[in-house]
């Protein structure tokens, strides 16, 4: 027992130490051999050397209160790994033509990448789904966002966010966890306000990292329906939230324990759910085999953010099998947001900040 919990923790280091060195390092490492004309991999060997200062610094900075130097060590590690696809290119072009302009190009590279990064952050995009059940007896327009980020992101952010939802004309929104990534003001939920049809709420596992109830408290306090492992049916919808928990059987008990609840309640509205059709607002995806299982029509979730920066997206598919877009089986549906916001640096490069509206139509 002893020696597989030292394994595993020395293959989580291992793999925290390759991504730190290929943000962080490599990228420069690259672009000073070809600059200076020095061996490739006499400059990658030495950039393994400062791995202990770098690592060492990592999680100094990561531990400290400075919320600031934080913000700028993420924008490094996000800058760090969108050179990544400029290093890779440099190298390729380094076969074609002289070190020193394959070094030029890719010092040009790096600085698009990074501005077209930042800008892809900026930007909001709409994505439609539409969905028919025979459980529905009008059109519903759903509008689903996830992973803002306030506190990585500024409160600024979440108004431009608002502002793009009220323009869909949704009749809900409905949020799927990380909300907050730090300890706010309810003064920068204020936003939240503005919206003018009901809003429901599911925790994201970067809430657990806060002042959890604090938390919830201020985000009720701007008029959102938070659910934790609770359902609530408005107008012919049966809405379920669960809390966030990396435990998947945890997390499988308490949806099964919110689906008996809806059958067993002797209120004679509340019996209706089955005949329902049902949204899970779950933050992790893995969780949709289960939702499957017990009759969930629509799933929604976030978490992922398709992995945000290139090539990390890679990492997250073998993580999360349904890690962006829409899946469906057998008549039922998942949704996985790549995220409305942006955690850490705020960059994206291979992936989108998303607004999802999904319409459900009657058949």
């Amino acid at each position: 027992m002893f020696l597989d919990a030292m394994l595993k923790k020395t293959a989580w280091l291992m793999v925290v130490s390759l991504c730190l060195w290929i943000c962080m390092l490599m990228p420069v490492a690259v672009l000073v051999a070809m600059l200076g004309d020095y061996s490739l991999s006499g400059s990658l060997g030495w950039s393994w050397v400062a791995m202990p200062l770098i690592f060492l610094l990592v999680v100094v900075v990561f531990k400290s209160r400075n919320a600031r130097l934080r913000w700028w060590i993420f924008q490094y590690l996000g800058a760090g790994t969108v050179a990544v696809s400029a290093a890779i290119l440099t190298m390729i072009l380094s076969l074609m033509v002289e070190s020193r302009t394959a070094g030029l190009i890719g010092l040009m590279l790096t600085v698009i990448f990074v501005a077209l990064a930042v800008y892809k952050a900026h930007q909001l995009v709409v994505v439609p789904l539409r969905l028919t059940s025979s459980k529905l007896v009008k059109t519903i327009r759903l509008l689903h966002i996830s992973d803002i980020h306030i506190g990585s992101r500024k409160p600024a952010f979440l108004a431009k966010v608002v502002e793009k939802t009220s323009q869909q004309n949704p009749d809900y929104v409905l949020i799927t966890g990380d909300l907050v990534d730090e300890d706010i003001n309810s003064t920068d939920l204020a936003p939240l306000r503005q919206i003018e049809v009901p809003v429901l709420y599911c925790s994201g596992n970067h809430e657990r990292y806060v002042s959890y109830q604090k938390v919830l408290d201020q985000i009720q306090a701007q008029g959102v329906i938070v659910l934790s492992d609770q359902s609530t049916t408005i107008s012919g919808l049966n809405f379920i939230g669960l809390q966030d928990t990396d435990d998947p059987l945890k997390a499988e008990r308490r949806l099964l324990q919110v689906v008996a609840d809806n059958e067993e309640d002797i209120d004679g509205h509340r019996k209706q759910t089955k005949k329902a059709f049902s949204i899970l607002l779950n933050h992790q995806p893995n969780l949709w085999p289960q939702a499957q299982v017990n009759d969930i029509d629509l799933m929604l979730s976030g978490h992922t953010h398709k992995g945000q920066i290139w090539p990390f997206g890679l990492l997250v598919k073998l993580r999360y099998p349904y890690h962006a877009g829409h899946y469906q089986q057998a008549g039922r549906h998942l949704f996985v947001s790549q995220g409305t916001g942006t955690w850490g640096p705020v960059m994206r490069f291979g992936t989108q900040c998303e607004i999802a509206v999904i319409d459900l139509v009657a058949e």
